[in-house]
């Protein structure tokens, strides 16, 4: 599959795709008339809250638009609050309304948004994914980087020597469920991988070519979140697909 998408953040995609490598079977998911297909994945193009219906998904994995004013090509991303929780909440339902019972949807978000005061994004997240009916589960954190070397970006510089103003290494990932169902064995994940995936730090390298899209997560961990959360012939569903990343790593 094209590797250099650049989707809306208002778009449903790969999960849109349904994937495999081994995770993952395709089907059904959307709408028709894809944008993409090919036998393992299906992209929907478009805003998301249109597109998101259909078969029920084994697992969602997302990172939604951080509303921090980047780029996109034709996606706004400095909403209003009011207009970006609503986005927000709009989306977790219509997931809630595609999941099957006890299927699982991990959001990658922010740690903060805003100037000071900043705004504290888990909670906010756990409140408007939450209202839609999903269960809180667990937190991982992902490091961007080696504990000791992580990548925060930005400089330290403008706010030396008077205002520490913390530069963020680390973002979370917000782990819900849909209550019923019964918990699926995931059979190709080892005791040892078990071991080392369900520690809550996820030290991992921060994608640095950002020139195809200005806000991609790296492959690696599309693929812990997938290993550890859906199993063998699974259906994956990112509403927000961004370059494409969910999709890669499932079909890998």
């Amino acid at each position: 599959m094209p590797t250099t998408l650049q989707p809306p953040a208002m778009t449903a995609e790969a999960g849109d795709s349904q994937i495999t490598s081994d995770k993952a079977v395709l089907s059904s998911v959307l709408l028709p008339s894809p944008y993409y297909k090919d036998t393992l994945i299906e992209i929907h193009h478009g805003d998301c809250r249109e597109k998101l219906r259909g078969k029920l998904v084994d697992c969602i994995f997302t990172s939604p638009p951080y509303n921090a004013a980047k780029e996109y090509a034709d996606h706004d991303d400095d909403m209003t609050d009011d207009d970006y929780w609503t986005l927000i909440s709009d989306v977790a339902e219509l997931c809630y309304e595609i999941a099957r019972p006890g299927a699982y949807a991990i959001w990658n978000v922010p740690m903060w948004m805003g100037n000071r005061p900043k705004k504290y994004v888990p909670d906010l997240v756990r409140v408007h994914v939450g209202g839609q009916g999903w269960d809180f589960c667990d937190e991982i954190v992902w490091v961007k980087g080696s504990l000791e070397g992580a990548n925060a970006g930005g400089s330290a510089w403008g706010n030396y020597p008077t205002s520490p103003s913390i530069r963020n290494a680390s973002e979370p990932l917000l782990i819900f469920r849909k209550p019923g169902g019964s918990p699926r064995p995931i059979s190709d994940v080892t005791w040892k991988e078990w071991a080392q995936l369900t520690v809550g730090v996820w030290p991992i390298q921060c994608e640095m070519n950002q020139k195809d899209h200005p806000a991609k997560f790296p492959i690696e961990l599309a693929r812990r979140v997938l290993k550890l959360y859906s199993a063998p012939g699974e259906t994956v569903c990112d509403p927000f697909l961004g370059s494409g990343t969910t999709a890669l790593a499932a079909n890998n």
